[in-house]
């Protein structure tokens, strides 16, 4: 399987994942790489401890990711509403003792949907690492997932097109996702088109691919529809892929946070 094996286009532009340093990018990519391989023993440092995904549902797409990418490093996952904390993270007085107990209990929390200062708090006090909104369109794991199922795409196609993919993006004028990808668009390789505002329709037919709004946002190969794709995934496998290149993903920034904190 292949992931961001050609950092950077013929121009020499600079890979860039906005949240991430360049030298992060590269590194989460060799170690998800290396994961999806199965080049060497896979590694599980969870192997028989909990980890805990706070968010009000399961079926929120940051709690499942989550909970897939520590499953396979051998955890056991553990779900807790925001509401059965108890006092809360918000209760200034008994905060930092929720924060240091969730840390005993578990190996690791991933948080959908809990706010910022309770997010800041678990980060600082208890202890073990925190991954917050992983499925939330401009998270760096989002991010680099979706560049590394764009590059699968290409490199897996029938015939490879004589261009850089061209990629259609939907959402709201100068939304965040948008943005995110006009700055990793050239080190991505990829032609970035506008799809917000009026002539969505007209610009979208020279597209190979279109980002749909989320969350999390879905990549879909348009031209399959058409019989014109020099592409072989359908929408629905590319979806999959999508959705398990970044398990792997936050695999690779799990391992990352656990060795640093040992």
């Amino acid at each position: 399987m292949l992931l961001l094996s050609v950092p950077t286009h013929a121009a020499g532009e600079p890979l860039t994942i906005p949240g991430l340093r360049a030298a992060d990018a590269l590194a989460l990519a060799r170690v998800a790489r290396s994961l999806a391989a199965g080049a060497a023993p896979m590694a599980r440092p969870l192997e028989g401890r909990f980890v805990a995904v706070v968010a009000g549902s399961q079926d929120q797409p940051s709690a499942g990711v989550f909970a897939l990418a520590a499953q396979a490093l051998g955890a056991r996952v553990a779900h807790i509403a925001p509401a059965d904390l108890g006092l809360g993270l918000g209760d200034a007085a008994n905060a930092q003792d929720t924060a240091r107990l969730l840390g005993r209990l578990y190996a690791a929390i991933g948080c959908a949907g809990l706010d910022l200062p309770s997010v800041a708090l678990l980060k600082l006090t208890c202890g073990v690492p925190v991954l917050h909104d992983l499925a939330a369109d401009i998270h760096p794991s989002r991010l680099l997932a979706d560049l590394m199922t764009l590059q699968q795409a290409q490199c897996e196609g029938v015939a490879r097109p004589p261009r850089r993919p061209r990629l259609g993006l939907h959402g709201a004028p100068r939304s965040s996702l948008l943005q995110a990808w006009q700055e990793m668009a050239a080190g991505a390789g990829v032609e970035l088109i506008d799809l917000s505002g009026r002539g969505a329709a007209a610009r979208s037919a020279g597209c190979d691919f279109v980002c749909r709004p989320g969350p999390p946002p879905e990549l879909l190969a348009v031209a399959v529809a058409a019989g014109t794709s020099p592409y072989r995934h359908q929408e629905s496998s590319l979806w999959q892929r999508q959705r398990s290149n970044h398990a792997l993903v936050v695999q690779a920034l799990l391992l990352n946070e656990l060795g640093a904190r040992r």
